[in-house]
């Protein structure tokens, strides 16, 4: 049952899958999901949560996969928010921000079982791991008896039948931590309302349709990716996952293999492509829309990038770190006298 009128970063995907059950939600590992299936998927791991302490953030460790994106919309289904970990971040500085964040719990993908073991191993207070995706026969329980551990076989047994739980628009949606180059990582939530808005104000503002396919090329722990996911599902169109490796080569491949028609990265990533000779003229020619953020666009690379996509806008998004996501956006266009890009 979808809850009406209420600004919760979740809104635009219920509504999605309720408006377009069948249509693809994501592609991730060659495999794609409807709406109605990766509601399914998250409404377990949502129930699974829901039996555990009543906690308000809830970790995710996962790669770019059906996990990650189905732990995060079934944390917020049960009417909790989200902490996205990075396996790349020593373990020491993981726990010290599932401390901050008062959390025990954290949904888990089985490609960073690796990495969650040496969390286990290091970690003083007891953890309750939910994993979709890894049985019980995989050992884990008997190396870390003091863990509590709800495996794919229970995790896979009953979806929450009403969603979201107990959730106000005053209610955080997640929680980001800083890259603590200045000092000690700081956390920083964000309230559901305001995510709410400024994914409601974007789709709003472009015109984005069912039959897009939007690029996913940031880690779950840059607040950009939240654009990624619900930008897109708000508009009913397809998430696709790109390859793990993020290569120049592979991620042009990416783009043209998946016919992707909203993409959105760091302009050095369009600067590495031309770097590399990968913004030739119509190269990315299904594009429609090209977003930059996170850095300064220069206008040497925007005018590469607008010979490789000339059916695309290129739309530059600028916001601070205090901002949620982005607040201004300019559209590039070539000028005679033009020799900048603005919001860079």
């Amino acid at each position: 049952m979808r809850q009406e009128h209420k600004k919760l970063l979740i809104s635009g995907f219920l509504d999605s899958a309720e408006s377009f059950p069948t249509s693809i939600a994501l592609e991730a590992d060659g495999i794609g999901f409807s709406y109605l299936d990766l509601k399914i998927h998250a409404s377990k791991i949502a129930s699974a949560i829901l039996k555990q302490p009543n906690l308000p953030f809830i970790a995710v460790l996962a790669a770019k996969s059906l996990v990650s994106c189905s732990g995060i919309l079934g944390i917020l289904m049960a009417g909790k928010a989200y902490l996205p970990l990075n396996k790349k971040n020593p373990p020491q500085r993981t726990l010290g921000m599932l401390k901050e964040a008062s959390t025990q719990i954290v949904v888990a993908g089985k490609e960073c079982l690796e990495y969650l073991q040496q969390l286990l191993s290091e970690s003083v207070p007891l953890f309750t791991i939910i994993l979709p995706d890894v049985p019980s026969s995989s050992g884990l329980k008997e190396k870390f008896p003091n863990h509590h551990f709800v495996f794919s076989e229970e995790v896979d047994v009953e979806p929450i039948k009403y969603f979201p739980v107990n959730t106000s628009k005053d209610s955080f949606a997640y929680l980001l931590f800083t890259s603590g180059t200045t000092g000690r990582p700081k956390g920083v939530p964000v309230k559901n309302e305001s995510a709410y808005d400024y994914v409601n104000y974007i789709t709003g503002k472009f015109e984005f349709n069912t039959a897009d396919r939007f690029s996913q090329t940031f880690d779950l722990t840059f607040d950009l990716s939240v654009h990624d996911l619900f930008v897109c599902w708000k508009a009913g169109a397809c998430l696709c996952m790109p390859p793990m490796e993020d290569a120049p080569a592979l991620l042009s491949s990416y783009i043209k293999e998946k016919e992707i028609t909203v993409w959105f990265s760091v302009p050095s990533v369009a600067l590495l492509f031309q770097k590399v000779r990968l913004l030739k003229a119509d190269n990315f020619n299904n594009l429609r829309y090209s977003f930059f953020c996170g850095e300064a666009l220069p206008e040497e690379v925007a005018k590469a990038w607008e010979k490789a996509a000339s059916s695309s806008k290129i739309i530059n998004l600028y916001g601070p770190t205090e901002a949620t996501i982005a607040i201004a956006f300019y559209e590039w266009k070539m000028e005679p006298d033009q020799n900048y890009c603005l919001n860079g």
